[in-house]
């Protein structure tokens, strides 16, 4: 399994899912975030029986909370949700700006306009989507908002990820919300080496009790 393409996200469960979905809103330097991992994939989650799995479960979910309060972030509900029979976790945050990650595809930047630059003005603090053109990766964003293109070849992973399907690195392409707010909706599908979607069958059904043990738990959110 491949995780998808310059993705690093706070999540530790062991398995893996179809995609990691991102939805922003940005304003005044702060960060909303919903993070969702849909589809959580039933390999690498080593548990039997419905009091394990959920255990397994809750476990991450502490886990994924308490990195983001180390990252600097404010946790303001998370857990999972069964939609059409898929498991997903979900985590809603917020979080300064400067304090996201760098290595993620979510960037910190700052925006200067030639005035901040002529004043020697630091601009304001936005984020860009890093994502390689051709990829699956999607990005919508409303608000002010730009895109940009170029050689990948500098950044890190770019050479190794060039190296796996044998070709010369992507481009490399970055949206940026440009007046530091606005929203963003950013859906990284996980690919093989191949670059091909994956996508693996629901399970909860079928680990008999789970979902309740969940309800009864309060790992299930509305």
């Amino acid at each position: 399994m491949k995780r998808p393409a310059l993705a690093v996200t706070l999540v530790t469960l062991v398995g893996c899912q179809d995609r990691v979905v991102y939805s922003v809103s940005l304003k005044h330097g702060v960060a909303t975030i919903e993070l969702r991992l849909e589809n959580l994939w039933r390999d690498g989650i080593d548990c039997a029986g419905a009091a394990q799995c959920a255990d397994v479960l809750e476990a991450e979910r502490r886990e994924t909370e308490k990195k983001l309060v180390e990252a600097g972030g404010t946790v303001l509900e998370s857990g999972f949700q069964v939609n059409d029979g898929e498991l997903d976790e979900v985590v809603r945050y917020t979080i300064p700006v400067e304090k996201l990650d760098a290595s993620d595809q979510l960037v910190p930047i700052r925006v200067q306009r030639p005035s901040d630059v002529r004043a020697n003005r630091p601009g304001v603090p936005s984020i860009a989507v890093v994502h390689l053109s051709g990829s699956p990766t999607t990005v919508e964003m409303w608000g002010p908002a730009m895109r940009a293109t170029g050689a990948a070849a500098m950044i890190p992973g770019a050479a190794e990820l060039a190296g796996v399907v044998g070709a010369e690195a992507p481009e490399l392409v970055l949206d940026v919300l440009t007046r530091g707010r606005g929203r963003a909706h950013v859906v990284i599908p996980s690919t093989d080496n191949d670059g091909k979607v994956q996508h693996r069958d629901p399970w909860i059904s079928g680990e008999a009790g789970l979902e309740d043990v969940m309800t009864l738990r309060g790992l299930l959110l509305d």
